[in-house]
């Protein structure tokens, strides 16, 4: 009976570990319990991916946070125990992740070399979505470095995996990213019928700006006002900070960071 209830302890913590993005959006706390109790017991029982996997998820918990450092010691963790267990495309994950956060951090050589071994990884591992990530993080920082022509490459690769792939919620964000306006108002077009706030509240924003630099202020102000809505109804603080700063950034001409869109 006690290795009964033992298993469904676990089972029900594995199933709120699976859906810890909702959980988190209900209680932050909450989902860090679920998710600690879980490491304790992948750790009790010697279990090295699942204790991979939740560290990953810790990680991600501590990013959403902005705790840095405690997002890579998991990310850290989570990536030598992924190679120990010979987990090439689990490896690739923490790989990615820690270079999101050098990205965020500014680093740019360390989130180039996080994602050129995530992008190794994820074509050696034939994972198209895994790949087309990755594809989109590397042309955000070639964007940032003002490498045009780089980005425009890794995101083109990056639509053509989403569409062989069917992702259309990853199509809808890479179309936002090319940046023009031809492909926002196609980005638009996708994420209406998901009423996806965060992808709408950002194309809103991005078409504000084009409207803007094109002196049609009716139009940019138009925009502005949807970014608002959809920013508050995603509940983001991130992005209501973006948004709100697009009203003094619309009449200078945007730096790279900016076209770059609210921190992902």
């Amino acid at each position: 009976i006690a290795s009964q209830s033992a298993a469904t302890h676990r089972a029900v913590l594995g199933k709120l570990a699976d859906d810890l993005g909702n959980v988190y959006q209900f209680s932050p706390l909450a989902a860090q319990a679920v998710a600690h109790e879980l490491l304790r017991l992948m750790r009790a029982t010697g279990d090295r991916q699942g204790e991979a996997n939740t560290r990953l998820r810790l990680g991600d918990l501590a990013f959403l946070q902005g705790s840095n450092g405690e997002a890579r010691s998991h990310w850290d963790h989570a990536l030598a125990l992924y190679q120990a267990t010979g987990d090439r495309q689990g490896e690739a994950i923490p790989r990615r992740r820690l270079g999101d956060l050098a990205f965020r951090e500014g680093s740019n050589g360390e989130a180039r070399s996080q994602w050129d071994q995530a992008l190794a990884l994820y074509q050696a591992t034939g994972s198209r979505q895994g790949e087309a990530n990755t594809r989109g993080r590397l042309g955000d920082l070639a964007f940032r470095e003002g490498s045009n022509a780089e980005a425009r490459s890794h995101w083109d690769h990056a639509l053509a995996l989403y569409q062989a792939t069917g992702d259309r919620l990853g199509e809808a964000n890479t179309r936002g990213r090319l940046g023009d306006l031809a492909f926002l108002q196609q980005a638009l077009a996708l994420y209406q019928p998901m009423q996806e706030p965060e992808g709408l509240a950002e194309t809103h924003g991005r078409l504000a700006r084009l409207a803007a630099q094109m002196n049609d202020t009716e139009a940019a102000e138009l925009h502005l006002a949807e970014a608002a809505a959809w920013a508050e109804r995603s509940g983001s603080p991130r992005l209501v900070e973006w948004v709100r700063g697009l009203q003094s950034e619309v009449a200078a001409p945007p730096s790279a960071d900016q076209w770059a869109g609210p921190p992902h």
